[in-house]
């Protein structure tokens, strides 16, 4: 058993590896060394990683990764080696990659019970299985300093949407918040901001969201008016049931939503809101017959349970009308709040209106009225021409 001495770190003035020079690890550029190393060797048919000597001390210099790679030859050769005993700290709990899956095991009973929607479940897992745990593996979570989340942030490949680096961060700081109020570990790391750009809302007019639905099919339309007067999430217009509606007050309580293909008893920001109803959209739901308990179903008698098929019927009717490609919740949700904020609807009632938690997701819709300024240029022009001698 050779064995081999190594770091997951990179050099934090250039960024470039760490190279072995003179047995020792270091940056031939700015001549720094890692404070995080650890020892690959290959053990009982299984490739092994030790980040800690036999005393549970963490491998934080070359020498002493260098002592420790020594005793594990020497205890191998007299049969006495025990890989437990170069575990951290000899607490196994606390090694990143066990302490990991037990949050993550948490997370899925928390979904279980309503928490958390399929997809969010699936964002977490690929954080933690995909990103996290190849990178610390059995370190230490007491040991995770803020160069460690600097080295882990370089580390993610430079193909990831900062929006999804700041999703693995955000899942990381989840962990180790939960891991400080239980007392596991005593001081949280410094994570690095990571600021994502503020994502451009598309929209539609109500003339281009009309000449689209001509184009769905008439069984289908129901669903894709009620969400272009209402202005309602995909997921709650599918998850809408009769008993929802109020007929007398002409009102609507929306309080579910579809995630995936699970019908939720709450919204995706846990806000039940009451919201009127428009009259065409009244019209319509009058116009339906109550087969189920949902209000929109297909052909079948059954509720859309699959998103991809609004989505997909959305697409076609966008290509049959000739317009440019906006996706179904631009076209409806989006399209619908920024529809009313351009004609003036205040923003602390859209907000309420839209069931946002934060009023800076509101201000997304509040765009330029190009048709208002043009009718201030307008009076510009008629004030500022000479009057006639």
């Amino acid at each position: 058993m050779k064995g081999t001495i190594q770091t997951k770190a990179i050099c934090p003035k250039c960024g470039k590896k760490f190279v072995l020079v003179r047995a020792i690890l270091i940056c031939k550029q700015c001549f720094t060394v890692p404070e995080k190393l650890f020892i690959s060797i290959y053990w009982d048919r299984k490739q092994r990683k030790i980040y800690c000597d036999n005393r549970g001390q963490s491998l934080s210099s070359y020498d002493m990764a260098n002592s420790a790679l020594m005793r594990i030859r020497q205890g191998i050769k007299n049969c006495t080696f025990d890989l437990a005993d170069y575990g951290a700290r000899n607490n196994k709990a606390l090694q990143f990659e066990t302490y990991a899956k037990r949050f993550f095991s948490r997370l899925k009973e928390a979904h279980l019970g309503g928490q958390y929607s399929p997809n969010t479940i699936r964002a977490f897992k690929t954080d933690i299985f995909i990103h996290m745990i190849p990178f610390f593996e059995f370190c230490d979570i007491r040991d995770i300093k803020d160069e460690d989340l600097e080295n882990f942030y370089s580390s993610l490949s430079r193909g990831l949407a900062l929006s999804t680096r700041k999703h693995i961060f955000a899942t990381l700081h989840i962990m180790l918040k939960k891991a400080r109020k239980n007392k596991d570990i005593h001081i949280m790391p410094i994570f690095p901001k990571i600021i994502v750009p503020e994502p451009q809302t598309r929209w539609i007019s109500e003339e281009t969201q009309d000449s689209i639905l001509q184009c769905i099919p008439d069984n289908h339309k129901p669903i894709f008016l009620f969400m272009m007067q209402q202005g309602v999430r995909p997921g709650e217009a599918r998850a809408l049931h009769w008993e929802d509606i109020n007929w007398v007050e002409k009102t609507v309580e929306i309080h579910r939503t579809f995630a995936g293909s699970i019908c939720l008893k709450r919204t995706k920001t846990k806000i039940n809101r009451i919201l009127p109803i428009s009259d065409s959209a009244f019209n319509m739901l009058s116009s339906l017959k109550a087969t189920s308990e949902f209000v929109f179903i297909t052909v079948l008698g059954t509720p859309y349970t699959e998103g991809t098929v609004l989505n997909h019927i959305w697409a076609g009717a966008i290509k049959k009308s000739g317009r440019e490609y906006v996706c179904l919740y631009e076209g409806t949700r989006h399209s619908f709040l920024s529809q009313a904020a351009n004609a003036g609807v205040d923003a602390f009632q859209l907000q309420r209106f839209a069931g946002h938690t934060n009023s800076k997701t509101t201000e997304r819709y509040v765009h330029i009225n190009i048709d208002g300024l043009k009718m201030v240029l307008k009076k510009k022009e008629t004030h500022s021409k000479p009057s006639p001698k």
